[in-house]
């Protein structure tokens, strides 16, 4: 068996644009744009980026809420784009997605228990009697007291209910879960809470995560790799800890600038990059960060670096490393 449990190769996801009174398609915002990435067994890989730059889209696609325009996506060597998107495939129950809130992924006409139990019996094949004991049992491991599954959403607090949403996705018992900015909407210290537990329950299940995310202070606490995402490509790839000591793309230098400096922790330089993000469905010749970046060359706008290892384990787009 692959040390790869998830091979992205070439994946583009482009939504049209189209007009309003014939609906005719007359461009596409280009969300992800040629990303291949590797997510091995047993691991987290943190994935960061400005909003807009593709991040949710790959994590939506690998579990088909996305339809991707071309590409794979290879769950244990198997291309799960070769099923149509509302056929049953061994893929679909391993393969889960926890959301940034978690309020807007529960259906509030139903208690927390009832919620569980439709997914352990009408996917999991439990009975009423197994399916109520199991649904405590999650509860339980997500720190929550199994009466509360007597509670609907809305009586719940905001890291409770992240916990609820953990709980179902657990639910299938899942190999890979996608993390979608999982705990940005909540207190810093319900925060740690959350992240612990998500640690915890990898160890115990033996689980694979994308973690998504816009605070590089809890993807670098979390992760073992990490991935940098800058409008629909990946610019940068590495191990947590040479991202973070290392960093080697001016996109990857400028985001690790605005972290917060602890007592202890080596002064960065702070970079403030100017003007905007184009636009994904206008996106410039070459190098797609040449508009923003402050070491900026000629060849810089006319040729698309591609990603290269600079080092072990250590990937990079940018032709000032190629120098």
């Amino acid at each position: 068996m692959s040390d790869k449990i998830i091979e992205i190769k070439d994946l583009h996801v482009h939504f049209p644009i189209r007009t309003m009174i014939l609906q005719r398609t007359i461009g596409n915002v280009k969300a992800v744009d040629g990303v291949s990435l590797d997510i091995n067994r047993g691991e987290t890989l943190g994935l960061v980026g400005e909003s807009g730059c593709g991040k949710t889209t790959i994590g939506r696609a690998i579990v088909r809420l996305n339809e991707p325009t071309s590409g794979e996506i290879l769950y244990d060597g198997q291309n799960i784009l070769d099923h149509s998107k509302g056929a049953p495939h061994p893929s679909r129950k391993d393969l889960q997605i926890i959301f940034q809130d978690p309020y807007s992924s529960l259906n509030p006409r139903h208690t927390v228990r009832n919620m569980l139990q439709e997914v352990l019996t009408v996917k999991m094949g439990m009975t009423k009697e197994d399916a109520a004991a199991r649904s405590d049992q999650l509860l339980k491991n997500v720190g929550l007291n199994p009466i509360y599954g007597l509670r609907y959403p809305h009586e719940f607090s905001g890291g409770q209910r992240q916990r609820v949403a953990i709980a179902r996705a657990l639910a299938l018992e899942p190999r890979f879960l996608v993390c979608d900015e999982a705990v940005s909407a909540l207190d810093v210290s319900i925060q740690s809470q959350i992240i612990n537990l998500l640690m915890d329950l990898k160890e115990q299940y033996g689980m694979t995560y994308l973690f998504i995310s816009h605070a590089l202070n809890v993807v670098e606490h979390i992760s073992d790799r990490v991935a940098v995402m800058y409008l629909g490509k990946i610019v940068e790839q590495a191990p947590t800890e040479d991202i973070f000591q290392e960093p080697a793309h001016p996109y990857t230098q400028a985001l690790l600038s605005a972290i917060p400096i602890l007592s202890g922790r080596k002064q960065r330089e702070r970079i403030i990059l100017k003007g905007e993000v184009p636009s994904a469905a206008n996106v410039p010749p070459g190098c797609r960060f040449h508009t923003r970046c402050p070491y900026a060359k000629e060849i810089c706008s006319q040729v698309e670096p591609q990603l290269k290892e600079i080092a072990p384990g250590h990937f990079c787009a940018c032709h000032l490393t190629e120098e």
